[in-house]
């Protein structure tokens, strides 16, 4: 079968999990044991997400989980989820992510539906948890904390000796000279991790890291490049043990003001086996 074929093959199948790397008699690690224990052959394409993942700006929960943010987005977000901090949606609220409405570029309503790992997904009118509590009031939201907006884990054995991965992810952020920064990292490695500092409104992020002969060692790019790009920094060497499963994460910080956001508008996560 063709690497087309394997492709075609692997986009009629979209819901099948990569849980086990099969290796070819030929060296190359193309086929996985999907959950049903059935053999399918392995596409590039992991994970992807197209579901907007918010770090907003401060602002005031009311009576049900009635949202106003302090800063507007460029655009409503009908349909998304937004990073609180404790206590901000009612009394004890756990810090994390929740589902939101949004109804205009500063108002909507918030729902108990946590994300907590995986691919995020949009629950239906019947999954929406209503909240039903009386409003906290104004919320602050933390500068200098790095928060994870996703997180997914892809299993060990299916990069290969001279395998790659490359994220494709895109960006929104407000547009002023604050510093707000944008990561993808392999467990506690950052794979991207651009700062920007400019007044910009939205960034498309293409990083490769590349397996180095050994399924324990990658080569990435140098540091403030991003797509097809130069850097002055060198090229690093990350020991990251692809052998055993890693844990992926998509993540934000607002470094200056509690009034700037981040959006992760969506990501595409490819493994290149080799």
């Amino acid at each position: 079968m063709s690497l087309l074929s394997n492709s075609i093959a692997s986009a009629q199948n979209q819901n099948t999990q990569l849980v086990q790397g099969v290796a070819s008699s030929a060296g190359y690690i193309n086929q996985i044991a999907n959950p049903s224990g059935t053999p399918t052959f392995l596409t590039s394409l992991y994970a992807q997400c197209g579901v907007p993942m918010l770090l907003q700006s401060s602002g005031t929960v009311g009576n049900n989980g009635a949202l106003t943010l302090t800063s507007a987005t460029d655009i409503t977000y009908s349909n998304c989820y937004m990073t609180f901090p404790q206590g901000a949606l009612f009394t004890n609220s756990p810090a994390g992510q929740y589902f939101t409405q949004m109804s205009s570029h500063t108002v909507g309503v918030v729902y108990n539906n946590q994300y907590i790992s995986g691919i995020p997904t949009i629950p239906t009118a019947a999954q929406l948890v209503p909240i039903v509590a009386t409003g906290p009031g104004a919320y602050i939201q933390p500068t200098g904390v790095l928060n994870s907006l996703v997180n997914f884990t892809f299993p060990g054995n299916v990069v290969g000796n001279n395998g790659a991965i490359r994220t494709l992810d895109t960006w929104a952020f407000i547009n002023n000279t604050n510093s707000r920064g944008m990561s993808s990292a392999i467990g506690a490695n950052n794979i991207t991790g651009p700062t920007v500092t400019t007044a910009l409104s939205s960034q498309q992020v293409q990083h490769v890291l590349r397996n180095r002969g050994l399924p324990t060692l990658q080569v990435n790019f140098g540091s403030g490049g991003t797509g097809i790009a130069t850097s002055g920094s060198p090229v690093g060497l990350i020991a990251i043990d692809t052998t055993q499963p890693q844990t992926v994460s998509y993540n934000a910080i607002l470094n200056t003001a509690s009034t700037d956001w981040v959006v992760l508008e969506g990501f595409s996560f490819e493994i290149l086996p080799g």
